[in-house]
């Protein structure tokens, strides 16, 4: 892919990112899981930390597959130096392929429950930067104690106690 795209445009920059989602785009009913998943804060008198935690879990299970860095597992580095100089880092990969998607979830959630305009967009910022940060921690984590992404999963659903 990368050298097909330098022989086409030598001048344009290659996106790791958006290239390895191509077939694989995340779907447009995406929006309307995330907003049934919010549905439970009230249901199960859930913090909205849990249920963006939780969210950010299942962005990491979709957009890393078992045992994707497990080569770079042995790098002399922070966690956050790693983070940052992979192509597939966290922070990349939330902008990239999932900010749209839950900030609308966000936003749609938010609008059935208050009224001003401005309170709703200030809490789904909020909320969507919980689920980048919470994101990019478990991505550390991964990384750090070679777990895979099915296991790290497992273990959030485990720790919301309502399954």
């Amino acid at each position: 892919m990368t050298v097909s795209h330098t022989v086409i445009s030598i001048l344009q920059s290659f996106n790791f990112v958006i290239t390895s989602r191509e077939n694989n785009e995340v779907k447009s009913d995406h929006i309307d899981h995330v907003i049934s998943f919010l549905r439970l804060e009230n249901r199960y008198k859930l913090s909205y930390d849990a249920l963006t935690s939780f969210i950010a879990s299942s962005i990491l299970l979709d957009a890393y597959f078992s045992r994707m860095h497990s080569k770079i597992f042995s790098m002399q580095s922070t966690d956050h130096e790693l983070n940052e100089r992979l192509e597939f880092n966290s922070k990349t990969l939330y902008k990239v392929i999932y900010h749209r998607s839950c900030f609308k979830s966000l936003m749609s959630s938010f609008m059935k429950r208050f009224f001003a305009e401005h309170l709703i967009k200030k809490k789904a910022k909020k909320q969507k930067q919980c689920i980048k940060k919470h994101l990019i921690t478990f991505f550390l984590n991964m990384i750090s104690f070679d777990k895979i992404t099915t296991q790290m999963h497992q273990e959030k659903i485990d720790s919301l106690d309502i399954f």
